[in-house]
């Protein structure tokens, strides 16, 4: 009778302990557009840190990360822009030369 008396009410506040709290991870990848040839990584990832949703961008070449402060659809807009621009100039090079063949 002494047992459940003292070790009743005891046992129940230890089942109902609450868990110990477990923080949500700080960082988390929001884009992940990197490949992996052998255990070298190649591309861009963002980052996002959670409270204050501040944003960064890495950019791998092999083992190397490069940390820059532009959102990663930016930076792959700016990496395309290059090769686009070059194809236009060649398209309109074409052009050029094909009206000039055709007028004579």
């Amino acid at each position: 009778m002494m047992f459940r008396r003292i070790y009743a009410p005891a046992l129940f506040a230890v089942l109902l302990w609450p868990p110990p709290a477990e923080a949500q991870p700080l960082f988390h990848c929001e884009h992940d557009w990197t490949v992996m040839a052998g255990e070298r990584r190649y591309g861009l990832k963002e980052i996002v840190q959670t409270p204050g949703e501040f944003r960064r961008t890495q950019v791998w070449v092999g083992h190397r990360s490069f940390d820059i402060h532009l959102r990663a659809a930016a930076v792959a807009g700016l990496a395309m822009a290059l090769p686009a621009a070059v194809i236009l100039a060649l398209c309109i090079a074409a052009a050029r030369v094909s009206r000039r063949g055709s007028a004579g």
